[in-house]
């Protein structure tokens, strides 16, 4: 999980956690520390805000892509908009999900992955 807010982080661990079905095993604040996180982890899935410190989220989906390119990222922001969501996929982002309007979905989609690999 990455964002630069320390309480979202731990809202969405708490919700995820309750899943029983996702194990969180990292989260940064910024980008470097997100990409060397990535690096060491190689998590399944990747949580990822688009404005933090240091650059962007795009920053570090544009690592994730190119090395893990199979991890799935889900894409946070709240600043939901077009040009937003076009630069995500366009980056390989298989989700975008605005914060304030759409944050439960994200465990939505963790548990459907969750189901795709144990059943498939």
């Amino acid at each position: 999980m990455v964002d630069d807010s320390a309480p979202l982080r731990e809202r969405l661990a708490a919700r995820l956690v309750n899943l029983g079905t996702v194990e969180i095993v990292g989260d940064a604040n910024d980008v470097q520390k997100a990409i060397e996180a990535f690096r060491t982890l190689k998590p399944d899935v990747v949580v990822l805000d688009i404005q933090m410190p240091g650059g962007s989220g795009f920053d570090v989906l544009k690592v994730v892509k190119k090395e893990e390119p199979e991890t799935i990222v889900v894409m946070l922001t709240n600043h939901h908009c077009a040009p937003f969501r076009w630069r995500s996929k366009l980056m390989g982002a298989e989700y975008l999900f605005d914060k304030t309007t759409e944050f439960e979905k994200v465990a939505g989609v963790l548990k459907t992955v969750y189901q795709e690999e144990n059943n498939g």
